[in-house]
C-alpha cells in the first residue's frame, strides 16, 4: 500500500522493510539514496559522511537487492549495504545496525 498522500502506485516505486521500526516508500524520481529516503519518512538511522566511507549508516540486508551510485568502502558486502550510497533495485528489508 503506498503512503499516505500518494494517489497511484507507481512500478518503479519500492517498500523498504525496516525492521524494528516500519515501513517506508522510496520512489527514485524524489529520492538520491535510500538513506535520504529513509530519513525524510522518519526512520532513525546513525549517519556521518553521506559518502560511503564512514560505515555509519551501515544496515544488514536479508531481502532484496541494491544498486550503488558511488564507491563505497564495506566489509562483506553480500550481507550489509550502506543506504548513503545506493537506491534500491527491489523491495527491501534491512536491519540498521
Amino acid at each position: 500500500m503506498p503512503p499516505t498522500g500518494v494517489f497511484f502506485w507507481e512500478k518503479s516505486m519500492k517498500k523498504i522493510t525496516v525492521v524494528n521500526q516500519f515501513d517506508i516508500y522510496f520512489a527514485p524520481e524524489d529520492h538520491k539514496s535510500l538513506l535520504e529516503a529513509m530519513e525524510e519518512q522518519g526512520v532513525r538511522i546513525s549517519n556521518m559522511c553521506h559518502d560511503g566511507f564512514c560505515n555509519q549508516c551501515r544496515c544488514e540486508i536479508t531481502e532484496g537487492e541494491v544498486e550503488y551510485f558511488q564507491d563505497i568502502i564495506l566489509s562483506e558486502p553480500e550481507k550489509y549495504i550502506l543506504p548513503c550510497s545506493c537506491i534500491p533495485k527491489t523491495d527491501l528489508t534491512v536491519i540498521p545496525d
